[in-house]
């Protein structure tokens, strides 16, 4: 009789996956107070050691399998990272285990353990719906401790905003609520639910997230709602038909919204001009330092410190304007992604990734599912122009996520060859098993 029960194998690597989504997806609330700014380092711990962890429970888990399918887009980030890491060991200013590098090498993971979760045909629906419900429920909890910030009932740790959540600022909690927002719209609009308390606690949970996000007054969140709101709308079946059969009025209908969405950036800009002028200030200095070395720019997570020291010198070269010299803050990021992906990894850096993101959205099946992961990926993709998500780790989270349920349901993998060979899948397995470990562990111990 064979010790090995493929029904118990299947159970448990269920059970192991859905405990882990959990834990990732809880990352806005993890904190440890004995860590010196507990609220960055403790989150970049916790991540690393989580996903270290599930790499190696799904490994392990997985060592019944007979072969491993390698898709075009498997190829594509494999270059990617080895560009990445290339790039880090000649141009950075940072040692091996500098907490960022492992927490991009996370993403990567994070992307395949998400795929290698959801693509599972008895479990797909499933889980999904599962991950729904609970991102609902994070979002949900997120907006009552803010509503309690905001009504003086709970203090916030930061001292210049008291309605953060468990987030550093309001800007981080505004991207959080488009998340929720998104998750109830594709409930309210695509599941549409059918049960009475279901749809007044959508309703309920709508409207405090909605207000929560008004509170955090981040311009850029809601720009990305609206966003992503429209891709939700506009995939849908009946959209799409109208569009190919009515491509005259699809242009018009898409010149207003651009006009609409032009007008509202100007608007907004009213509101807030310093906002403005200092991020003006950031891509002018910014260009500068890019056109010193544009292919491969100046070093991954060099920006900080190379932006900081071409600021201090333009100051001093030469008189500027009061409109600048007020701006001219520290900055740690350039609040636009695809300045900050330009100025660290340089073009060649941002056309793989181009590419890598091309071939994950190409000729995708719109489904429901696919159809809120586009909406997801699009609405981070605007918010990159405005704010940072590179180094939001909780939005990063949710864009590693939608891109692995576009992988998973939308029907567009090309495969490029399969490994069958126990060996050599064995070798990889126990390379992957040593070397998450070891990380995991020299990393808590570093930290």
């Amino acid at each position: 009789m064979s010790k090995y029960n493929p029904y118990l194998a299947k159970n448990l690597s269920h059970v192991i996956d859905s405990l882990f989504i959990i834990l990732v997806l809880a990352l806005p609330f993890i904190s440890y107070s004995f860590i010196l700014n507990s609220n960055k380092i403790g989150k970049e711990l916790y991540l690393v050691t989580v996903v270290s962890l599930w790499i190696v429970f799904k490994t392990v888990c997985t060592i019944k399998n007979k072969a491993l399918k390698i898709y075009a887009v498997d190829v594509v980030m494999l270059l990617f990272y080895l560009y990445l890491v290339v790039h880090y060991f000649l141009f950075s200013f940072y040692t091996f285990l500098y907490d960022q590098f492992w927490v991009f090498t996370c993403y990567i993971l994070l992307f395949y353990l998400f795929r290698w979760s959801y693509d599972k045909e008895q479990e797909k629906k499933i889980l999904f719906n599962r991950t729904i419900y609970l991102i609902w429920c994070y979002c949900f909890v997120q907006s009552i401790a803010a509503l309690l910030q905001n009504f003086d009932f709970i203090n916030s740790d930061n001292k210049y905003f008291k309605t953060v959540g468990t987030f550093i600022n309001p800007n981080f909690l505004g991207v959080y609520m488009v998340v929720g927002l998104l998750v109830l719209l594709y409930q309210i609009l695509v599941v549409q639910e059918k049960k009475i308390v279901v749809k007044v606690a959508l309703l309920l949970s709508f409207f405090s997230m909605l207000y929560i996000l008004y509170l955090t007054e981040s311009r850029a969140s809601w720009i990305s709602l609206i966003i992503g709101f429209l891709v939700l709308i506009f995939t849908s079946q009946n959209c799409v038909y109208f569009f190919k059969a009515n491509k005259r009025k699809t242009i018009i209908l898409f010149a207003i919204i651009s006009i609409a969405v032009f007008t509202s950036l100007y608007l907004l800009y009213q509101l807030n001009k310093d906002s403005v002028d200092g991020r003006t200030l950031i891509r002018k200095i910014a260009v500068l330092d890019m056109q010193k070395n544009p292919f491969f720019g100046n070093g991954i997570f060099n920006f900080d410190g190379v932006y900081n020291d071409s600021k201090a010198l333009y100051f001093t070269e030469n008189q500027r304007p009061w409109k600048e010299v007020k701006v001219a803050d520290y900055v740690s990021n350039a609040l636009n992604d695809y300045i900050q992906i330009v100025f660290e990894i340089g073009l060649l850096g941002f056309v793989l990734l181009g590419v890598l993101l091309f071939i994950m959205v190409r000729k995708i099946e719109l489904n429901p599912r696919t159809r809120f992961a586009l909406a997801i990926v699009v609405a981070f993709v605007f918010l990159g122009l405005f704010t940072s998500v590179l180094y939001n780790p909780t939005a990063m989270v949710f864009m590693v996520w939608a891109l692995s349920i576009l992988f998973v349901y939308g029907d567009n993998k090309t495969q490029v060859f399969i490994i069958a060979n126990n060996r050599t899948l064995n070798v990889l397995r126990g390379i992957i098993i040593f070397a998450f470990l070891s990380i995991g562990v020299l990393f808590v111990l570093k930290n």
